[in-house]
């Protein structure tokens, strides 16, 4: 259609009486044909004729305007146009789902960081009538038993680096490394002459396949369908031991012999050499043995504090409510580690758990959404290599364009929001380290986040529930903080996501 250079139109005019359409032609000056250059013309020429046509010819040009068709190039366009959109949206997601990961990283090591912090101040020694009144404190019997174990293993240290500083392979260590290396020394040349030369017999194919059958062993009979075979691996070995050290046998017996006397002169060079090796390298492990041993007791100590601490924390982690909330009571410091230890879990919690609801789930869409455009163009340039003509209405035009950019642009604002608010919470004060409180709520200020399954059960369950009426059990209400219930409401408004956000590829 918009290739042809010359379009001829008739106008359809209404079922009239000839005479009647002849004077309605006559006096509106429509003419029955009329021949225009390009498809633009058309449009124009209908839009003039409308202004001035009569009663009979209204509504020609707006048909005409719904009917303009667009061709393969445009839809192409259009096509591009929404590949490229979102393909800048996919470098997005995976740009902030990297910021959730990196914020979450950040403060699993502020988490660890705290948890050593707690640890130094609970156990500042080891001293076995602390450890006792520090179980008693937290009613937990379990640091003794670990005490006893580290006990025992400074123990059998102490007593390993006693023995091994009566030996005369510490107490002279110099003069019997010495001594110990030069009859290495000496043996060397010889060991080095011997394992080339046994190198030379024994680095080919054909002397394994010969060793493998027990050809050089002195009690070797050759079996009669062995004999091509060893006639064979003979000839290859004596060419090699020709070309290689120029070592030439008259006859098969010569061959083995030979190489028995040189492998049994090696054999004995390699176990005097490698037996005083062995007494040379066990001297030089005593002296590492020993060294270890005068590490052994800052090493241990530290494992035991690490040991303790680790344990400490399971303790606290699986305590109930009631037990922790009496812990606190009775020391503020462990209270105020607790709600920060369980303020900066929950931190880490909401930024992974968001990557996967609004980051992950819409970038999966968005992945099918352009694999599903690419199908699409690339059938598209298929056919328009084939020649092949296809229409598209304005309406279709202005789909595949319709990317909704302003609510993506809602929904990276929002996100981005969110996560910065997440990460730069610090008033871990204004909340609570029971498990039966909404740290969401005070991290956020009440927002929307029914797509975080925490946040979904824990409203289902407590309906009424509210952070900022929330009354500490150990701190009184003149201690809480004062939440502006008017800015909370405006920011649990704003982030909610509204319902033209949803993803929309339509």
């Amino acid at each position: 259609f918009w290739d042809r250079p010359l379009i001829k139109i008739r106008l359809a005019e209404p079922n009239l009486g000839k005479e009647t359409r002849k004077r309605s032609r006559e006096s509106s000056g429509v003419q029955d044909e009329y021949h225009l250059p390009t498809a633009l013309g058309v449009h124009r020429w209908f839009r003039d004729n409308d202004r001035q046509s009569g009663p009979h010819t209204e509504g020609i040009a707006t048909t005409a305007v719904e009917t303009f068709m667009a061709g393969i190039n445009e839809y192409l366009e259009a096509c591009r146009y929404r590949k490229n959109f979102l393909t800048q949206q996919m470098q997005w997601l995976l740009a902030e789902k990297q910021a959730y990961e990196q914020d979450a990283l950040q403060l699993e090591e502020t988490l660890k960081r705290v948890r050593q912090e707690a640890v130094g101040y609970l156990v500042p020694e080891v001293q076995e009538e602390y450890l006792k009144a520090l179980e008693d404190r937290l009613s937990y019997p379990g640091l003794m038993p670990i005490k006893r174990k580290f006990d025992v293993l400074f123990e059998k240290s102490e007593a390993r680096r006693l023995e091994l500083e009566a030996m005369d392979e510490i107490v002279h260590h110099e003069f019997q490394l010495n001594q110990a290396q030069r009859l290495v020394e000496e043996l060397q040349p010889i060991y080095d002459k011997l394992r080339r030369q046994v190198s030379e017999w024994e680095d080919n194919k054909w002397f394994h396949r010969l060793k493998k059958r027990g050809y050089f062993e002195t009690d070797y009979q050759q079996k009669w369908y062995h004999w091509f075979f060893n006639w064979r691996d003979v000839s290859f070995l004596m060419s090699r031991l020709s070309n290689l050290a120029g070592m030439r046998f008259p006859t098969p017996l010569e061959l083995r012999s030979h190489y028995r006397g040189v492998r049994s002169e090696g054999d004995d060079v390699f176990a005097a050499y490698d037996k005083r090796a062995g007494d040379r390298d066990h001297i030089i492990q005593l002296k590492d043995e020993h060294e270890e041993t005068l590490r052994a007791p800052e090493r241990l100590l530290s494992e035991l504090y690490d040991e303790l601490g680790a344990a400490i924390l399971a303790h606290l982690e699986a305590c109930p409510d009631d037990l922790r909330l009496d812990l606190a009571k009775k020391d503020p410091h462990l209270h105020a580690f607790l709600r920060k230890e369980s303020g900066l879990q929950k931190q880490v919690q909401y930024l992974r758990e968001l990557a996967v609801t609004r980051i992950e789930s819409v970038k999966q869409q968005v992945d099918q959404e352009l694999h599903k455009i690419d199908t699409k163009i690339n059938k598209l340039e298929m056919q328009r290599r084939r020649g092949k003509r296809k229409r598209y209405s304005g309406d279709e035009i202005v789909r595949m364009k319709n990317v909704k950019a302003d609510k993506w642009g809602r929904r990276r604002e929002k996100t981005e929001r969110m996560r910065q608010r997440i990460v730069s919470f610090d008033r871990y004060d204004s909340g609570s380290f029971l498990r039966d409180y909404l740290w969401w709520d005070v991290m956020t200020k009440s927002a929307y986040g029914d797509d975080l399954y925490e946040v979904r059960e824990f409203r289902r369950r407590n309906p009424n529930w509210r952070h900022d009426t929330y009354t500490n059990p150990i701190i009184d209400d003149s201690d809480s903080v004062d939440l502006d219930h008017a800015a909370e409401a405006l920011y649990s408004a704003m982030s909610a996501p509204d319902r033209d956000d949803l993803v929309d590829f339509s």
